[in-house]
């Protein structure tokens, strides 16, 4: 691998850069996951997918068909538009920004962490890095990261979003996760749900929360059963649900588009009484015409899964 430095100065609005650290890297882009093994990023089905970031429950994918092709390829890194307008073109802002602070729970001051100039199999693209910290809050531990992607003549690519919730499945009486016999550490558990599979959901045809409650129960309950079929008894029970207003794209310039879904939260099933309300969750989640979350062992695809089951006439 043969990696160049590069320093710059630019000054950006609201911000002054004296030194903004520009990354060449001449090698395919690189695939990576975030600080802690064990979240949604290090279980991702890669395939087709160039870079992922999460912010909480929400997972945002760049897929390797958005990179530049054909005319748009630039193999020349001085004709990529400037470092400082690419970053600025690339801060979060209308229903991306509006999601971010909803799942992070705080108004976020954006900081500016790196510009990156990636020289891929496809040529040259912009990753820009920024760190999101609490605006008036103190906080602690490793913040989170947005990431954007700009193409040489400063179009952004717009990544999927994927709500995505994980857990561990506790250890079974003799170990075994359907066709792993051996005993092991618990499985990881994943529900996931795209917001393409979301904005496709009939409005008309919206259900009644004690019927989107069964939905969940029964997509839990079946998965279990057929993926871990020597489980005495269903592990979780169902603590809440609540329906959630999601930002999922423009309308126009000034208009955000919102979208309903479900999140329906179950608990293990022997969770103690004082200890419901601060467990974590496990969320199953339901568009209001019914259509349930993907539920995963060990390892979750970032898909459009409406899509595949209405084309195969299901």
């Amino acid at each position: 691998m043969i990696t160049r430095t590069l320093r710059r100065e630019f000054f950006m609005k609201r911000r002054l850069l004296p030194l903004l650290l520009v990354l060449l890297t001449v090698t395919p882009p690189v695939i990576f996951a975030e600080e802690f093994p064990s979240n949604p990023l290090s279980r991702l089905d890669r395939c087709d997918v160039v870079d992922a970031f999460q912010i909480s429950d929400l997972v945002f994918v760049f897929r390797t068909s958005q990179l530049p092709k054909d005319a748009e390829i630039q193999t020349e890194m001085s004709k990529l538009i400037p470092a400082g307008n690419a970053a600025d073109l690339a801060e979060p802002h209308g229903d991306i920004l509006i999601l971010t602070e909803q799942f992070l729970g705080f108004s976020t001051s954006l900081k500016l962490a790196s510009a990156s100039a990636i020289n891929s199999q496809n040529g040259f693209y912009w990753k820009i890095t920024w760190i999101c910290l609490p605006e008036e809050i103190n906080s602690s531990g490793v913040p989170y990261r947005f990431h954007a992607m700009v193409k040489p003549d400063g179009r952004l690519m717009i990544p999927e979003c994927h709500l995505c919730c994980e857990t561990t499945l506790e250890d079974f009486e003799d170990g075994t996760v359907a066709s792993d016999r051996k005993r092991g550490p618990s499985p990881m558990f994943f529900s996931a749900l795209s917001f393409a599979d979301l904005k496709q959901s009939k409005e008309e045809a919206s259900l009644h929360g004690d019927e989107i409650q069964n939905i969940a129960t029964k997509t839990l309950r079946e998965f279990i059963e057929k993926n871990i079929p020597d489980r005495p008894t269903f592990p979780y029970r169902f603590r809440s649900q609540s329906i959630i207003e999601l930002p999922v794209g423009m309308i126009d310039k000034h208009r955000i588009q919102y979208q309903k879904v479900w999140a329906v939260d179950f608990i293990p099933r022997d969770c103690p009484a004082d200890s419901i309300l601060e467990m974590k969750p496990f969320t199953v989640w339901v568009t209001p015409d019914g259509f349930p979350s993907t539920l995963s062992l060990q390892r979750w695809k970032a898909e459009n899964r409406r899509s595949e089951v209405v084309a195969g006439g299901k």
